[in-house]
């Protein structure tokens, strides 16, 4: 993307982020965009849940936390979730996974289009207002995460 390019989007959105009513007039955004919200929810969600079981230290909450929002957890956690999915769920999974993006290093390219099929789910339910679900699968990956993490600890 040229500079130029780059300049009129960044200014649309800035004049489109203060609408009030947001959401509601803007269509759905495209996967990847999905997939930055969830990231950004399932985020926040792990690190209320690690902060509310420890309250004093920080280094021990991004150690844990950075071990659960990363590509391969994200993998686990969606295979996890898979069979609790309607199948319009699905579907969106199947959009962010398929979705084109470039893999960081640290991640194989399946573990990586998984995660972003993960997180596409967990931003389009944000974006829809679907707090409900979005609270069970999180739930649900979320304690299938810890307990991976508690039984690679034990051996």
């Amino acid at each position: 993307m040229r500079f130029e390019q780059y300049c009129v989007l960044k200014e649309k959105l800035l004049a489109c982020a203060v609408l009030p009513d947001g959401r509601k007039s803007m269509p759905q955004p495209a996967p990847l965009v999905l997939a930055y919200l969830g990231d950004a929810v399932f985020s926040l969600c792990v690190r209320e849940r690690l902060a509310a079981a420890e309250r004093g230290k920080v280094r021990v909450l991004n150690d844990v936390g950075a071990q659960i929002v990363c590509a391969a957890a994200q993998a686990s956690a969606l295979e996890e979730i898979l069979p609790l999915l309607t199948p319009e769920e699905t579907a969106v999974v199947r959009r962010g996974r398929n979705a084109k993006s470039s893999v960081p290093k640290n991640a194989t390219l399946h573990e990586y289009r998984q995660s972003t099929g993960f997180e596409c789910l967990l931003g389009w339910l944000h974006w829809r207002g679907d707090s409900g679900r979005l609270c069970f699968l999180l739930d649900r990956a979320f304690c299938f995460l810890i307990e991976n993490l508690r039984k690679r600890a034990i051996d």
